[in-house]
């Protein structure tokens, strides 16, 4: 069997097939994803980068005035920075997640590609332009995910407060029943895997018809999507743990030497190090992309073995109907 035909997206495969079957697509066809995401991932990486190294300068002082409020020199000038520097990484954020979509969709639309053609087309040159239509797609996708997230978080702080007005008779009980509710709630939100690939993956769709149609053969494959969820995140996060390790020392050390400085010790490192830590967050964020942009791949393909099983149950059960009906007719005559 050649390896086109081993890389189809709509077999049936074990949880274990779908993530080596994901990573052999993502490794095999590299280049090919280089090509169509280099530029993208570096915009992506430095709006990170930058994001980061405000972050790490911001995030000592909330934690003081978290802790220790009124021993904080709260003066007007103090608040104009906080308040500047909170704006600006509002704004980081909501850059980078615009270079998020900018950079996944030309990763989405191969992936659409090699479900249609079975092979994914090397690219004429080294840069690609921005995948307009696929980033519309992510970008509703992404709005829809987030309302259904508000919702179920709405409900659950609704049930914890209507839980704490009945007067529970201990507060460890309302406790541990808002830690279930965040389970239940995640268990539920876990087959919408499923359904973000079937709207990214189908031409025209509506998410809320998908929704309907999909999420209910994505809960019958609960299980499946669960397990291959946690080996791709067990993978991935010991990968970065290794690759990452630079950007994990540095980010502690310059937490650690700005809390050291809130509380009136001299900073302990030298001028240069505030580029140097730009630069090593931005090259992470290029090499986070890319690990967090393999992960598509195995889904990809349990997405097209659940498609697969359920075909063939339909299939079943059409024949099944037909062979009664014509039984049915027999016993007629």
């Amino acid at each position: 069997m050649n390896s086109k035909n081993e890389l189809s997206v709509f077999h049936v495969r074990s949880s274990q097939a779908v993530i080596s079957a994901g990573y052999r697509l993502f490794m095999g066809n590299f280049r090919k994803l280089l090509r169509r995401t280099w530029l993208f991932d570096i915009i992506y990486a430095l709006v990170v980068g930058v994001l980061m190294r405000v972050w790490l300068q911001l995030m000592p002082q909330l934690l003081v005035m978290a802790s220790n409020p009124s021993a904080y020199d709260m003066t007007g000038t103090t608040m104009t920075a906080m308040g500047a520097s909170s704006l600006l990484i509002l704004v980081l954020m909501l850059g980078c997640w615009a270079a998020w979509l900018l950079f996944y969709a030309p990763a989405v639309s191969m992936l659409g590609e090699h479900q249609a053609t079975g092979v994914v087309a090397m690219p004429a040159k080294w840069f690609s332009k921005p995948d307009w239509h696929m980033m519309l797609r992510l970008l509703k996708l992404c709005l829809w995910l987030w309302a259904i997230g508000l919702i179920a978080s709405f409900v659950i702080g609704l049930l914890l407060g209507l839980g704490q007005i009945m007067a529970h008779p201990s507060m460890r009980l309302l406790g541990a029943t808002g830690v279930l509710l965040c389970l239940i709630a995640a268990a539920l939100l876990m087959p919408l895997v499923y359904t973000a690939y079937k709207y990214l993956l189908t031409p025209g769709s509506s998410f809320l018809k998908v929704l309907s149609t999909s999420y209910p053969t994505a809960l019958r494959h609960w299980g499946s999507i669960f397990l291959v969820g946690l080996m791709v995140y067990i993978v991935t996060f010991l990968l970065s743990a290794i690759v990452l390790l630079p950007y994990y020392i540095l980010t502690a050390a310059l937490t650690t030497a700005q809390l050291g400085v809130l509380g009136g010790d001299p900073m302990g490192m030298p001028d240069y190090m505030s580029w140097m830590s730009l630069v090593v967050f931005t090259i992470s964020g290029f090499i986070l992309g890319y690990l967090s942009l393999s992960t598509l791949f195995p889904f990809y393909y349990l997405y097209g073995s659940i498609t697969k099983q359920e075909n063939e149950l339909t299939e079943m059960r059409n024949q099944k109907l037909t062979s009664n009906n014509e039984k049915t007719k027999d016993s007629v005559h």
